[in-house]
């Protein structure tokens, strides 16, 4: 038995919504390449682009308050004497030109062609490279003096992380280009002479240089990749997110129509909330418990009962049934039943009726109970007349011998389901019992009423007095009651045309529900009308799901009043998340969150390594390295590599395996050595080790030559030059711009490692950065001072933590955006994990539903025709059909509570009835128990009789013998009944009853 939450995943996937098994098991969905896939397969490209659109303005617009705000700075900085106008001129203008240029790209009306952005981001950095390029050129040709660029790295590692491309290899063409342009400046002017005044050029700085400029292109096309794979991967949980959510809502749905079609609203919600507090509390409780344990506990006594005071209820039962069940073919009597109970259920539905239910030829219904209805006297008269309209209209089209008696009684009742399985939702009370007295009482053809009805009719029906068999019934003599019989009016003006066109106008009580129509109802079913809705869902949010750590406009100008649902998700988002930290206010979230798996480990510390490499290359270029430095670049690159390999060790075993059908290795020691792989993945503890130790190992490469580099040489040095005045300058102990490129590479590094919290990357990321300044400050005030500067009027020093602090800067902030878009997935994908939480308990709920009111051979039959309007019947040869029915009981005297009991116990008895056959709960309706054996797909229908028969008889017997004795004090006779048969289930054909079991037997 399939719920409707599972047939609808099972529409889902066929049309390709959920990723494909395969993948997930030869391929980590994490990787770039499987995402790309995904996003194509499942059309959330055109969705990712449009985003990415978005995220790139607000990049754009990042980088221009950057470009601004720094530009300011150092013009500020510059501001002590009037030789350097020049230099503050041609830094403002090429400024404005720059953002001239990016404020026309993300002008609002110009965004619509995405591709002038290109253009105009690709003109900006030509403009702040010349800028750059300019100040250099101009004093060397002026002044003679030698400076270096102070925005090279910048520009270089703007055009990777702020730029709008959106693929990668348009930054690196550009980022080449302007690496090749700065390598111009450096062979022509910056490192034309070296420092101890030889006229050759400096080769060693020139390539060091170098080295740095492939180590900063490494890193910016690196630093994209995380971040595709961060927002692709967003993308398509969120999608799963959305899409599951609107199973939820289908099988929630689906819950309700199937409820509704039996139980109106107010008891069946109480159902439904009871059903999943017990099936929480089982969960949670009884999970060690066996299958029968936990059904049993289903099995529960619970009483759904509601008092309605002032209700009108109608009988109406067929006259000649009997006869047609003998005359008429099974399937054609089943049709009539089916055609005139359609008819009447339109007609119950246009009046405010809700019909209960039908027994056969008996169909029983109430006005004012669940649907309110002050007129609910006359609503049922008139109902009463339709249905003896209807029925001579299909006696006459059939050319059938039948006729309908009808009673209306006005009065109180008590409604709701009773018993643990089958439920029914019925009425109870004398007043229903004198309305079935009326019926029987009455004449074929006719509406027969009480005196309580007529009082409430207001005198708009003719009417003659009641039939000699009322006056003569004792059950109406004992409560007086004066009956009398509707005269048919002589127009036709109170029968209504209704449309018969949906299984919605079938149960009354479903009118006014907001569930929609069926049409609406239907779309909810569909595979594929469900994946288009999950496109236009996530059309119209990837305009709305957030790209920035903070909002300014919310900030400024408030919060809108009414939320749209993404936007209140968002909220629930944020009131939980610490924008300064960057990590959840929840720990027990955050916790979840660091621990877990970091697929995208391995590509980090294979460019940590090739940045290692050029940390050593420019060290080794640069100076003279002493014998430490050689060992410890021996220790580091063995640890180094058995770290690289032990990383890439499952991917590349994927990648390379024979057998797809093995998941991991057989080998015991390639299986232990891929098992740490997956470790090193999974451990956050691991993680940190390997982040710190790349971390140290990179910035050991560049300060242990600081420990060789003496003061006092270095001050002497400056002696002998000043006393011999040969024309020589200083010659420093290490070259202190490949000291702060190396570092900031490691600012780099630092926030490349996208499995570590952001605190701990900012945390460390600043102890570097406060260790350099010192550096420069107190420690090697002395070298940095004499090192190249970047400006006539600002001292050396500063211009190195001026570098060092901007790139610190701005990888944060682009390293907190990407935390924050990380953050939102990780989010998305706890709501999608309590949805399909949630789901799996409506999916349990459900099926408790179905089949506590279908028998469990049709449920499947039922759940894939829920929304047609098609008879539907089986016909079995050989059953048994056993009748229990209550006498004498006094609903007043002993209550509802123990009639529930009773019920209960014929549901224990059933549940653990262990027969041949199995026996089937029917229904029960008044104070009658009904069950059949025999009734199922299996083919042991066809059998023979005896065994049908003795299953159903020792299901009679045990229910005597465990369960009579402890209710004679409420019970005062009991039947049963067992017939050996030929039956169609949903109908109802002549039985043969024998007394069976009466408490002095």
């Amino acid at each position: 038995m399939y719920s409707s939450y599972d047939r609808n995943r099972k529409a889902s996937v066929n049309v390709g919504t959920i990723l494909d098994d395969v993948t997930h098991q030869f391929k980590d969905r994490n990787e770039l390449s499987v995402l790309r896939e995904h996003c194509r397969k499942y059309d959330v490209e055109k969705i990712y682009q449009t985003y990415m659109a978005r995220l790139l303005r607000i990049q754009l617009t990042t980088f221009l308050t950057i470009l601004i705000t720094i530009t300011v700075i150092y013009c500020v900085l510059l501001v002590n004497s009037d030789e350097v106008a020049t230099d503050i001129s041609i830094y403002m203008v090429f400024t404005m030109l720059s953002v001239v240029a990016i404020y026309i790209g993300i002008w609002k009306r110009a965004i619509m062609k995405f591709a002038w952005i290109i253009y105009v981001a690709v003109l900006s950095i030509i403009f702040l490279t010349a800028m750059d390029i300019t100040v250099p050129v101009y004093h060397a040709v002026t002044c003679y003096e030698i400076f270096v660029p102070i925005f090279y790295s910048f520009i270089i590692y703007s055009v990777y992380i702020y730029m709008p491309f959106f693929n990668h290899r348009q930054p690196f063409i550009l980022g080449v280009t302007i690496s090749l342009c700065y390598i111009i400046l450096f062979l022509t002017i910056t490192y034309r002479m070296k420092v101890d005044g030889a006229t050759s050029m400096d080769e060693e700085k020139i390539i060091s240089e170098i080295m740095f400029m492939v180590g900063l292109n490494l890193l910016g096309l690196f630093f994209r990749l995380p971040r595709e794979i961060v927002v692709r991967q967003t993308f398509i949980d969120k999608r799963e997110c959305v899409e599951e959510d609107l199973l939820l809502h289908a099988a929630k749905t689906q819950e309700k129509i199937l409820l509704l079609s039996m139980i109106p609203a107010p008891i069946a919600d109480k159902i439904e909330e009871d059903i999943k507090l017990r099936l929480t509390r089982t969960s949670l409780t009884s999970r060690r418990r066996s299958s029968f344990q936990r059904e049993a506990e289903m099995l529960y006594r619970k009483l759904f009962i509601e008092t309605h005071d002032d209700v009108t209820i109608l009988y109406a039962d067929m006259v000649n049934y009997t006869k047609l069940t003998t005359t008429v073919d099974v399937k054609t009597l089943v049709e009539t039943l089916h055609d005139l109970y359609v008819r009447f259920d339109d007609a119950a539905l246009d009046l405010d009726v809700l019909r209960i239910q039908f027994l056969g030829d008996c169909y029983y219904c109430v006005a004012n109970v669940s649907i309110p209805n002050e007129d609910h006297a006359n609503a049922c008269v008139r109902l009463g007349l339709r249905m003896i309209q209807e029925i001579h209209t299909e006696r006459d089209t059939r050319d059938l011998e039948m006729d309908i008696r009808i009673g209306v009684h006005s009065g109180s009742v008590l409604s709701g389901v009773i018993g643990a399985t089958k439920w029914k939702f019925d009425i109870y009370s004398k007043d229903v019992e004198i309305a079935n007295r009326l019926e029987n009482t009455g004449v074929p053809g006719r509406v027969h009423i009480s005196g309580e009805t007529l009082e409430r009719l207001d005198d708009e029906f003719q009417y003659e007095d009641g039939t000699e068999k009322a006056i003569n019934d004792p059950l109406l003599q004992q409560h007086s009651i004066r009956t009398y019989l509707i005269i048919p009016p002589t127009t036709t003006k109170y029968r209504e045309t209704i449309s018969n066109n949906t299984l919605m106008s079938r149960f009354s009580f479903l009118k006014g529900s907001p569930l929609g129509s069926a049409a609406d109802l239907k779309t909810v079913y569909s595979g594929d009308i469900i994946q288009r809705m999950v496109d236009m869902e996530m059309r119209r949010e990837s305009t709305s799901i957030p790209v920035e750590t903070l909002q300014f406009h919310r900030i400024f100008f408030g919060k809108s009043r009414h939320l749209t649902r993404f936007e209140r998700e968002e909220h629930n988002f944020r009131i939980n998340f610490s924008w300064w930290f960057m990590c959840f206010k929840n720990w027990r979230w955050e916790h979840n969150y660091m621990i877990q798996p970091d697929i995208k480990l391995k590509y980090s510390v294979l460019v940590s390594y090739i940045i290692i490499l050029c940390t050593i290359a420019m060290q080794a270029i640069n100076a003279k390295q002493s014998l430490k430095f050689w060992v410890l670049v021996v220790i580091g690159n063995i640890l180094m590599l058995l770290v690289l390999g032990l990383v890439w060790y499952k991917k590349l075993w994927e990648v390379c395996r024979k057998n797809w059908f093995h998941m991991k290795p057989r080998n015991k020691v390639s299986r232990w050595i891929y098992g740490l792989s997956e470790f090193t993945q999974r451990v956050f503890n691991v993680r940190i080790f390997i982040y710190l130790g790349i971390l140290i190992l990179q910035l050991s490469y560049t300060l242990i030559q600081l420990l060789d580099c003496d003061r006092f040489q270095i001050e002497n040095q400056e002696i002998e030059i000043l006393l011999f005045e040969d024309g020589t300058r200083d010659i420093l102990c290490f070259n202190t711009w490949a000291v702060t490129e190396c570092i900031i590479m490691n600012i780099f590094l630092n926030f490349l490692f996208s499995g570590i919290t952001y605190i701990i990357k900012i945390a460390v990321g600043l102890f570097t950065l406060i260790s350099y300044i010192i550096i420069i400050t107190v420690l090697y005030d002395f070298v940095y001072e004499r090192s190249l500067a970047c400006n006539t009027n600002l001292y050396p020093e500063y211009s190195h933590i001026f570098v060092s602090v901007l790139t610190l800067i701005v990888i944060n902030m682009i390293s907190r955006q990407k935390e924050f878009i990380s953050r939102v997935d990780y989010y998305w994908k706890r709501e999608l994990k309590k949805k399909q939480e949630n789901a799996k308990l409506t999916n349990e709920t459900i099926s408790r539903l179905v089949s506590n009111i279908l028998p469990s051979h049709i449920v499947d039959i039922y759940m894939d025709n829920q929304l047609t309007n098609k008879l539907y019947y089986e016909e079995y040869s050989n059953v048994a059909v056993i009748f229990a029915t209550i006498l004498n009981f006094d609903i007043e005297v002993v209550g509802m509570r123990v009639l529930n009991e009773i019920i209960c116990d014929f549901d224990e008895v059933l549940s653990s009835f262990k027969g041949v056959h199995k026996i089937e709960k029917i229904k029960v309706a008044g104070w009658t128990y009904m069950a059949a054996c025999g009734l199922n797909t299996t083919g042991t229908g066809h059998r023979g009789s005896l065994e049908q028969r003795a299953s159903a008889f020792s299901f009679a017997y045990n229910w005597r013998r465990d369960h009579l004795a402890t209710r004679r004090a409420n019970i005062s006779d009991l039947f049963g009944a067992v017939a050996d048969k030929s039956s169609t289930t949903g109908g109802t054909t002549r039985r043969r009853s024998v007394r069976m079991f009466n408490d002095g037997e």
